[in-house]
C-alpha cells in the first residue's frame, strides 16, 4: 500500500534528525568508525530518496492507467447489453463475431451487421459472402441470394421475381432470404402488407439493411405523428426516411403503448401501430375501406390508409387525406412522393 506523501516525507525527516543526533554522539569515536556510519547514512538517504521517487512514479502510473497490463487489442466497449453503434448486435456479440462495435456496417456492403446476422444470414465481416463478385447488399437489392454463388451474382441475373424459388423448397422474400414455406406469413416476412394483419410486415429500423427508407417507414411516420409524436406537418414529417427524429417518435409511441422501447418496428410495435387506426369506413375509392388514426387531433381525421375489401391487403393514401393510392411496402418512397 502506498503511504500518503506527507507521511513519507515526515518519516524521512525524522530519520534524518535521528541520524544526525547519532552522528553527534559518535564524534569522539575513532575516524575508522566514523566513515562507515557516514557511508551508511549516505546510502540510506539515497535509498530512501529512490524509494520515494519510485512510489511517486508508481502513483502517477496508476492514476494515468499505466502499468495496468492492458494490451493494444480492441476494447470491449459496452459488454453484454450495450449496442454502441446501434446495428442490432451488442458489443459483446461484435467481439465474438470480429465486427466493429463502432461501425454499423463493418464490411461496407450496405447491410448493417445486425441485419446480416439476424435477417440475411450473411457474414458481417465479408462484403461478398458467397464470393460471386457481387457484394451482399447489391444481391439483396437484385433479389439474388448472397449466400449462393450459383445464382448469377456476376452475370446480372436477378434470380426471378420476389418469391421465386431458390432451391429445396425455400423462397426469397425481400424481408429475409431463404425463408422456409412454413414461415411465410410469419413475423418479418411481408414486404408489401399483403395480409390483413400488420405484425408480419418487415422489421423496420433506423439502420442500413432494415429498410429505413421505404413506404413502410412513411406509414409508420404517419401513425406516430397522428398519434401525437412528431413535429411540423404530417406530410413533411412522413418523408419515408426513418431517421433519428422518427426513431425518437417510435420510442415515445412504444413507451406510451407499454412496448419494449428500442426504436425498432417489429411484430409487437406493428400490432400497436395497426391498433391506432380507426374503424374502417366506406371509401370514395371503389373496393376499399378507408382508415384514419383513432382520436387524432394532429391529422384532422384525414384518411391515411386503405384496405382492399376483397383481398384485405393494405395501401396508403399517397398524401394525408388523398384518394390516390400508394404502396404500403418496402418500396422507395421517392417514387410515391405526395
Amino acid at each position: 500500500m502506498l503511504l500518503p506523501l506527507t507521511f513519507r516525507f515526515d518519516a524521512y525527516s525524522s530519520q534524518r534528525q535521528a541520524e544526525q543526533r547519532h552522528h553527534h554522539h559518535r564524534t569522539n569515536f575513532p575516524a575508522s568508525e566514523k566513515m562507515p556510519m557516514k557511508r551508511n547514512t549516505t546510502t540510506n538517504s539515497r535509498e530512501l530518496r529512490q524509494i520515494l521517487a519510485t512510489c511517486v512514479l508508481s502513483t502517477a502510473l496508476v492514476a494515468c492507467g499505466g502499468g495496468s497490463g492492458t494490451t493494444d487489442t480492441q476494447p470491449l466497449l459496452g459488454g453484454e447489453t450495450t449496442d454502441t453503434d446501434g446495428d442490432g448486435l451488442t458489443d459483446a456479440q461484435e467481439a465474438d463475431l470480429g465486427t466493429s462495435p463502432t461501425l454499423t456496417d463493418t464490411d461496407g456492403d450496405g447491410l448493417d451487421d445486425g441485419a446480416e446476422v439476424d435477417i440475411w444470414g450473411t457474414d458481417p465481416t465479408l462484403s461478398d459472402s458467397d464470393s460471386d463478385g457481387t457484394n451482399d447488399g447489391d444481391e439483396i437489392n437484385a433479389f439474388t441470394d448472397p449466400n449462393d454463388s450459383t445464382d448469377g451474382g456476376t452475370d446480372g441475373a436477378t434470380g426471378g421475381e420476389t418469391g421465386g424459388e431458390t432451391g429445396e423448397g425455400n423462397t426469397v422474400s425481400r424481408c429475409g432470404i431463404d425463408i422456409q414455406p412454413s414461415a411465410i406469413g410469419g413475423p418479418n416476412t411481408d414486404e408489401d402488407s399483403s395480409t390483413p394483419a400488420w405484425n408480419d410486415n418487415c422489421r423496420i429500423q433506423a439502420a442500413d439493411g432494415n429498410f429505413p427508407i421505404s413506404q413502410y417507414a412513411r406509414g409508420i411516420q404517419r401513425v406516430v405523428f397522428c398519434s401525437g409524436f412528431g413535429n411540423g406537418e404530417v406530410d413533411a414529417f412522413s418523408d419515408g426516411n426513418f431517421g433519428p427524429m422518427t426513431s425518437d417518435a417510435v420510442r415515445e409511441f412504444q413507451r406510451e403503448n407499454l412496448i419494449g422501447v428500442d426504436g425498432i418496428v417489429g411484430p409487437e410495435t406493428w400490432d400497436a401501430l395497426q391498433a391506432a387506426l380507426s374503424e374502417g369506413q366506406t371509401s370514395l375509392v371503389t373496393g376499399y375501406e378507408e382508415f384514419t388514426i383513432a382520436g387524432s387531433l394532429d391529422c384532422l381525421g384525414d384518411v391515411q390508409f386503405y384496405q382492399d375489401t376483397t383481398d384485405r391487403n393494405w395501401r396508403m393514401a399517397r398524401s394525408s387525406g388523398s384518394t390516390e393510392l400508394a404502396p404500403f411496402s418496402i418500396d422507395n418512397p421517392a417514387d410515391f412522393a405526395p
